[in-house]
């Protein structure tokens, strides 16, 4: 029992922190700074309980729609990884490298989608057969 409330625990701080991650941009990087750069204390909160409840709701939808069908946690985690792993080099790049421009990044991620869709595809082909 005693696990199982550790484990309900560490979900409900991980989609606190996401909400709040979310809410936190877009009320203020981008409601806050190109639609109402003037906007008062109850219109950003206005604005971040609506962020919070679309992306709720959205989050919602897609898990339903991969629970139905039938994307495993692990594929999802997989997934994530590699679209995420791919944006690390570029950024990298940007920070430490003061010719990297927008092409250059855009072409990095690029190349590591492009590998990771070669490598699933390989693993996809001998793993049928």
């Amino acid at each position: 029992m005693l696990l199982l409330a550790i484990v309900f625990i560490a979900v409900t701080a991980a989609g606190s922190a996401q909400l709040i991650a979310v809410s936190s941009l877009v009320t203020y990087d981008i409601y806050r700074t190109y639609k109402c750069p003037q906007s008062t204390g109850r219109e950003l909160i206005r604005v971040s309980r609506k962020a919070i409840i679309g992306f709720g709701i959205g989050m919602g939808i897609l898990a339903s729609i991969l629970l139905q069908a039938g994307v495993s946690l692990q594929y999802v985690y997989l997934t994530m990884g590699i679209w995420i792993g791919s944006a690390v080099t570029p950024i990298l790049l940007s920070v430490i490298w003061k010719k990297t421009n927008k092409s250059g990044a855009i072409a990095g991620m690029s190349w590591g989608t492009s590998k990771w869709h070669f490598y699933m595809a390989n693993v996809l082909l001998y793993s049928v057969w």
